[in-house]
């Protein structure tokens, strides 16, 4: 099933970003305005104004960008996948899977036992 949407937060907002999403996929972009950059229509190109357009339409879609920030921050502090990304030779994909296959089963175990269902560092031994 292919992605809806691009969430991202503010350090993506470029015109080259917005480019490659309109170009390349068929995703939409939501991505968080970069206020330095500032809104101006004039100075933008098209990708970028069409953009912030579709991040002022879809904002409710940004208010779940915190899930994903939350789930990875999971993984990498319970499961250690920081240290993946340094290793030679690593089958990314595999690790990761397993990573969320692994957080999953402790979701899965908290519904059933009727626990929060984000309490994980019990679970694996992290207190």
């Amino acid at each position: 099933m292919p992605y809806t949407y691009f969430l991202a937060d503010s350090a993506y907002d470029s015109q080259q970003i917005y480019r490659y999403i309109f170009d390349c996929s068929s995703m939409i972009p939501v991505i968080d305005t970069n206020k330095r950059k500032g809104v101006s229509l004039e100075k933008q190109c098209q990708a970028r104004w069409l953009g912030i357009q579709l991040r002022q339409i879809y904002a409710e879609k940004y208010k779940n960008r915190w899930e994903i920030e939350r789930t990875i921050n999971i993984l990498q502090e319970y499961f250690n996948l920081e240290y993946i990304w340094y290793v030679r030779n690593r089958n990314y994909d595999a690790v990761l899977g397993l990573a969320i296959l692994a957080y999953n089963l402790c979701v899965m175990f908290n519904i059933l036992n009727s626990r929060p269902h984000r309490k994980v560092a019990d679970i694996i031994g992290c207190y």
